[in-house]
């Protein structure tokens, strides 16, 4: 290597690293807003995730934040969701299928700790949807959010 490259290579390692730092940093918050998904045809086809809520610098999670918006644009199958955690649960239907807004919020407060979140539809068709979730303290800052996908239909 000569000296013209060691500059760029080394200013390419910087450039590098510090991005992964910002993502470790902040990727939870800036990233953990949406997810857009589809439900298979079938009529029972369900979709499952696990919402993991935990402390972060914002304090401790209070309640799980949770909405979706039906992106199909037909007017068969109409999409909900549920949100469980322990005892505890919810369920709301996003019941305007044409336009562009969401169901409205469900708040499951349950603290920290992993919350069940279930998609499904009323009937047969692929439905496309976004899924909306976030963990928040008490005061409404977003709290640790992360999501795993246990089931896609």
């Amino acid at each position: 290597m000569n000296n013209r490259q060691q500059p760029t290579a080394f200013k390419s390692a910087l450039l590098a690293t510090s991005l992964l730092a910002v993502v470790t940093l902040y990727g939870n918050q800036a990233t953990a807003a949406s997810l857009n998904n589809q439900l298979k045809n079938d009529s029972s086809a369900t979709d499952f995730f696990r919402v993991t809520c935990s402390k972060n610098d914002n304090g401790e999670t209070s309640r799980l934040k949770v909405a979706v918006l039906d992106k199909s644009p037909d007017n068969n199958a109409m999409v909900s969701i549920q949100a469980i955690k322990g005892i505890l649960g919810k369920n709301i239907t996003d019941t305007n299928r044409k336009d562009t807004k969401p169901s409205p919020n469900i708040f499951l407060t349950g603290g920290n700790g992993v919350y069940e979140v279930r998609v499904n539809k009323t009937g047969a068709g692929i439905k496309k949807y976004n899924l909306d979730y976030r963990c928040l303290t008490s005061n409404g800052k977003w709290a640790g959010t992360a999501i795993s996908t246990v089931q896609n239909h």
